[in-house]
């Protein structure tokens, strides 16, 4: 909050005051303090709007309100005004910043002071207001002010987003299921989040770009996700999406009934995200990647988004039976008797078209056998008894032990708070840390004989020693310990990680297996 220099006539009267200081009794004292404090906490949410429009050079050497009422405080009530977070011996540029921070953070678009009143939704009309006033934040100067407001923007959108996460938690204790509604609120949220880490990112590199809209996108759009990165097999072309408005097949409850009246075991569902996409393409009407089943709007009647639920649950199913393509635990004799049902010799998935793939065709006969569903692939001409006690009787040997269930959907936890990356690859997955201690956490990974490891490389030496998942999904990072991490983040302000997760399997040291699951990055920045 800009003040004006004290004249002397003011000078004059605060002088007089502390001289009178010890007529005033401390009851009194601390009555004045209060109203102080309401005083201040008031004018700093009117005025906070003002407070991005001052200049930090323009306000160095400049007395506020703080300056002198600080000097007022015996040591008991500044002992009570820091548990509040408040130091009366800070600079004043520690001030200017925690004024900064405090009360004009979200303020204009309706967030009010930090930790307040949250928005009603994150919608598509949110989406709209916030653009607008990331264009505000945009033409602000290059500032450590900016800076430090960016970062701590990034962290509120990051706990709101926590927030729908949770709620989803709390409705069924394996999967997580996300209407077009909730979908949409963790979607823009991404936006918002990921506008401003990227702008952090690149200004703590120099590497600025002049316009907003190579930030936040113009339109609407599915950024949370990217098909063409979704690590699945056989790979995926990326594909417009087209922005519907009404996802009316959409039934919650009857969605949840039908998912958990499937034969399948709970680690199936342990860790899975399903989001339901208010948007269109012409390639998909659902996609299975590691940890996510992504289902858009392409239909008019619920029955139908049930059938490409039960596809998709197939699919892990298939996992428990089969093994997975390319693992170590695959079980080719056991594919050679579900293909001669069919009268089949097993295909190379990768090789063949969609409908005569093994694993197309097993996630489709899942359907048909537990949904009454029609299949879309190509192999027919077996009973569904037949299929259904093949079903049943190798689900009742697999080891469970063995499974490979992977799940991309990683938990960072870092500065107090979580970011969660929502897919395995993502070009815009990036954490900016001040603490250099991170932990990682995955829900429901079923690594079968595998092991899981994260790397990390950084700008400055290079690989560093990898670290190991523990049996329950966490690892946990310490960045910045080497000499040469410290002294870069000393004198350019930040440092660099590329983090990867990886499997292993070693047969010998000339045979093994290390497929990556995900990769993104870290920048450690000093601070302020």
């Amino acid at each position: 909050m800009k003040k004006k220099p004290l004249d002397q006539q003011q000078r004059l009267c605060m002088a007089a005051t502390r001289n009178r200081q010890p007529i005033i009794t401390k009851r009194f004292q601390f009555g004045i303090t209060l109203l102080m404090i309401l005083f201040i906490g008031t004018g700093c949410v009117f005025l906070s709007g003002e407070i991005e429009k001052v200049d930090d050079q323009a306000l160095a050497g400049i007395p506020t309100a703080w300056d002198w009422w600080t000097q007022q405080m015996s040591p008991v009530q500044a002992r009570w005004m820091s548990s509040f977070g408040f130091q009366a011996e800070d600079s004043l540029e520690r001030k200017l910043e925690k004024q900064r921070h405090q009360h004009s953070n979200l303020f204009n678009m309706g967030y009010a002071c930090m930790n307040t009143r949250e928005p009603e939704a994150f919608d598509r009309a949110w989406f709209q207001s916030d653009q607008t006033y990331f264009q505000q934040l945009h033409s602000l100067p290059d500032t450590q002010g900016r800076r430090v407001k960016l970062y701590l923007e990034t962290h509120q959108l990051q706990r709101y987003q926590q927030n729908v996460i949770n709620e989803m938690q709390k409705r069924h204790p394996h999967y997580r299921l996300y209407s077009p509604e909730e979908t949409d609120a963790i979607n823009s949220l991404f936006i918002a989040t990921n506008a401003r880490r990227c702008l952090l990112k690149d200004s703590l590199s120099g590497d600025l770009e002049s316009g907003w809209e190579n930030y936040y996108p113009l339109e609407y759009t599915y950024a949370f996700f990217q098909l063409e990165h979704l690590n699945l097999q056989g790979g995926i072309e990326k594909a417009a999406v087209e922005i519907m408005d009404l996802f009316t097949a959409y039934d919650e409850a009857v969605i949840h009934g039908f998912l958990d009246g499937l034969p399948a075991p709970e680690m199936v569902y342990d860790g899975k995200e399903i989001f339901f996409i208010n948007g269109a393409n012409d390639e998909y009407g659902a996609v299975h990647a590691n940890g996510q089943i992504l289902v858009f709007n392409l239909f008019e009647d619920v029955s139908d988004i049930l059938k490409l639920l039960a596809h998709e649950v197939g699919h892990e199913v298939g996992y428990l039976i089969f093994g997975r393509d390319g693992y170590e635990n695959q079980k080719n004799s056991i594919k050679e008797t579900y293909a001669n049902l069919y009268g089949y010799p097993v295909p190379v998935d990768e090789r063949v078209p969609w409908g005569a793939r093994l694993s197309e065709n097993f996630a489709e006969d899942f359907a048909w056998v537990y949904g009454d569903f029609p299949k879309w692939s190509w192999w027919e001409g077996v009973e569904k008894p037949l299929v259904q006690n093949f079903i049943e009787t190798e689900l009742g040997r697999a080891d469970l032990n063995d499974a490979v269930l992977i799940r991309d959907n990683i938990h960072v936890y870092a500065d107090n708070h979580v970011f969660t990356l929502f897919s395995g690859f993502h070009e815009d997955h990036v954490q900016i840390i001040v603490d250099p201690q991170i932990q990682l956490v995955i829900d429901g990974f079923q690594k079968g004989p595998y092991d899981l490891f994260v790397h990390v490389r950084n700008n400055v030496t290079g690989n560093l020693p990898r670290q190991p998942f523990s049996h329950n999904g966490v690892a946990t990072l310490s960045l910045g310990q080497l000499p040469e991490e410290q002294h870069r983040l000393e004198t350019e302000g930040y440092v660099v990680y590329e983090v990867q997760i990886k499997l292993y399997h070693y047969t010998s040291l000339r045979k093994y297996h290390q497929p990556t699951i995900a990769r993104f990055w870290v920048v450690q920045w000093a601070g302020w």
